[in-house]
């Protein structure tokens, strides 16, 4: 809605006084209003707390592939996780890449499904199994790629999939429409798997009745990670009142509020902190039940940009064709 507002008032020439002053944005919208020519900026290397970002690291740098270029201001992390029942299984015996999942699946038929795109975990957990199975997201970054070319690369995945189906819940005859519905089926002891995109871990599903107290989560090898921005657009009203609001977020309080109240991941670099600063957000993660969120060392070890572009749509285009229209 707020693309559409700020679009309609571009076109309407209102270059000042802006209706909106400050927009907490995903890849896709970023992307559309940077074409558009539709955000004020650079701007975020400006603001003093800019210094805790740590701007060379790629999902930070960029959002879902299109380099951020100081237009937008980091807000919190989140990463694609699985969660399985510590009451019924150990981690280590669980599949921590596609390829070991491909090989539990079989060992395990029916205990393992995945929403169907375009739910957004499914399409993610789909993206996570590309980049491992053809090796690498590199080749993914070119915005020009096209749906051909994409279907030629991605076909591993797919045969993949293909392979995967008759092991899955119901030998891949249905899949669950939502993450909300494969939670319910995870709870309800129908499947051993399911998964989150969280930077701070499931405590806040497991305290809301989501998930059995038991859940706890690991990252796979391959896992999908992304960052969420704040921008400005071109014609807001009160830009430097953003720029202060877009660094209040980026103080260690702030950010370690966000952290217990939503689940996000830090925005900043918490290793770059020292003292209390450092103190007030290690204290949230301590917090957290162990089990409930990954360690920060293999949350980074196994990130994997989130690349935009035309990928996401692609993923599904190809996967109703060959999976879901099948």
């Amino acid at each position: 809605m707020f693309v559409n507002k700020i679009t309609s008032e571009k076109q309407a020439g209102r270059e000042t006084g802006g209706s909106i002053d400050l927009i907490w944005v995903n890849g896709e919208n970023y992307f559309t209003l940077r074409q558009g020519g539709l955000l004020f900026g650079p701007w975020a290397d400006q603001i003093p707390n800019s210094v805790l970002v740590n701007w060379s690291d790629p999902s930070f740098a960029y959002d879902m592939g299109y380099e951020v270029d100081f237009y937008e201001s980091p807000w919190g992390t989140a990463q694609y996780q699985m969660i399985y029942d510590s009451a019924k299984h150990d981690e280590s015996e669980l599949p921590h890449s596609f390829a070991e999942l491909m090989a539990w699946a079989q060992a395990n038929p029916g205990r393992f499904t995945y929403a169907a795109p375009p739910a957004f975990m499914g399409t993610t957990m789909i993206k996570s199994a590309l980049y491992e199975l053809t090796g690498g997201y590199e080749q993914y970054a070119d915005d020009d790629l096209t749906l051909e070319q994409f279907r030629t690369m991605s076909e591993p995945l797919y045969d993949y999939l293909s392979d995967l189906e008759p092991y899955l819940w119901n030998e891949g005859k249905t899949y669950p429409a939502e993450i909300t519905e494969l939670n319910r089926m995870f709870s309800d002891g129908e499947v051993d798997l399911t998964m989150t995109f969280s930077g701070a871990g499931i405590s806040s599903d497991i305290q809301s009745g989501a998930l059995p107290s038991t859940a706890k989560v690991y990252c796979m090898d391959t896992s999908i990670a992304n960052t969420n921005y704040v921008a400005i657009p071109f014609n807001a009203n009160a830009k430097a009142a953003a720029m202060v609001v877009a660094n209040i977020l980026l103080e260690p309080e702030q950010q370690a509020q966000h952290i217990a109240l939503t689940g996000s991941g830090a925005g900043i670099d918490v290793n770059a902190l020292d003292g209390w600063r450092a103190d007030v957000i290690n204290d949230v993660y301590d917090s957290l039940p162990a089990g409930t969120i990954v360690s920060r060392e293999d949350a980074a070890r196994t990130s994997a940009p989130d690349l935009g572009g035309n990928l996401v749509g692609y993923i599904e285009t190809v996967w109703t064709e060959r999976i879901g229209g099948a």
